[in-house]
């Protein structure tokens, strides 16, 4: 009995970090939940939402990158000249707007026309060959994209390089001399026909608004001549013209408006001629280009459907 009241007790081991960290966390933690439960008018369904939010803000996760709307907006023309990239979007924009079912891929290939490039060229043909459909000219009517289109014209231009380092190396046989080929414009040239394309594209548009004003007002002048006569007031029965009082004139709001747009008569004359003959040469030169393959073998049924097209607008322009 003596023994065991004098046996000693076991000392009480030091906290250790890993206690002290759990105690100092747990404390921390509590005072947090604390802070927050309090903010949120003591409300644990506040509290959680504060509590998340302070945890988003954390700096645990990298920022998060672009969109994909930002991604799908954006232009890859890091190969083509910032004036060249801008024209082409101007002129797939006025096109959309333009055209009820957007921009085609034939719109796109007869750009490419005037720029100098033929469609028989791999990148105009791999182009034309991820349009939907079976047959060449639903492939034609298909929609393009504004991407797709400048990387077209990309690969046009990377193409057309490769072509002239492959001439300089090449030396040529003077027995079987090669026929010259076409040279496509230079990228300053391209400039120079997207912004003419744009003049054409608005004089267009003007023309078809200003045809609308003038049928609007048209089917509104008979109402603004009834509000223009003059009613007597409705105290006189008599209608004397001492007590008449004349009601304002209400004018149409087209006519200042068309008065304004309206260009002068020889200078519409003359844009109305201009756009007559670009538009005689753009046909003229689809239809050389469709005999030119008829000269070389025979036209598929779309190809000599389009050629009888563009010989009945250009039967229509002459008149």
């Amino acid at each position: 009995m003596w023994q065991g009241m004098h046996e000693e007790k076991p000392e009480k081991k030091p906290m250790g970090w890993g206690m002290f960290m759990v105690y100092v966390s747990g404390g921390i933690g509590g005072l947090t939940f604390l802070y927050y439960f309090y903010k949120a008018n003591y409300s644990l369904h506040k509290t959680e939402i504060l509590m998340l939010e302070a945890f988003r803000q954390l700096p645990l996760y990298s920022p998060p990158g672009p969109s994909t709307a930002e991604l799908n907006s954006r232009l890859d023309g890091t190969d083509l000249p910032q004036d060249l990239v801008q024209g082409l979007a101007e002129w797939f924009v006025a096109i959309d707007l333009q055209e009820p079912g957007g921009v085609s891929r034939d719109d796109v290939l007869e750009l490419m026309g005037e720029f100098g490039f033929g469609e028989e060229e791999k990148p105009a043909k791999d182009f034309l060959f991820r349009g939907e459909g079976q047959i060449e000219e639903r492939r034609r009517l298909t929609c393009a994209g504004l991407q797709e289109t400048v990387t077209l014209v990309t690969d046009l231009v990377a193409n057309e390089a490769k072509k002239i380092e492959k001439e300089k190396n090449e030396v040529p046989d003077p027995d079987f001399p090669e026929p010259p080929r076409k040279i496509p414009k230079s990228m300053p040239e391209m400039v120079t026909v997207l912004e003419a394309k744009l003049k054409r594209t608005s004089f267009s548009m003007n023309s078809a608004n200003m045809m609308r004003q003038a049928l609007q007002m048209g089917q509104g002048q008979p109402a603004f001549q009834a509000d223009t006569a003059q009613v007597p007031e409705a105290g006189d029965s008599h209608g004397s013209s001492e007590n008449k009082a004349p009601s304002p004139t209400v004018h149409s709001p087209f006519a200042t408006q068309t008065a304004s747009t309206v260009l002068p008569e020889e200078t519409r004359g003359f844009d109305e001629d201009e756009q007559l003959q670009l538009e005689d040469a753009r046909l003229s030169r689809l239809e050389s280009d469709l005999l030119s393959r008829l000269e070389r073998g025979h036209l598929s049924p779309a190809e000599e459907s389009r050629l009888q097209d563009v010989r009945e607008k250009r039967a229509k322009l002459a008149r």
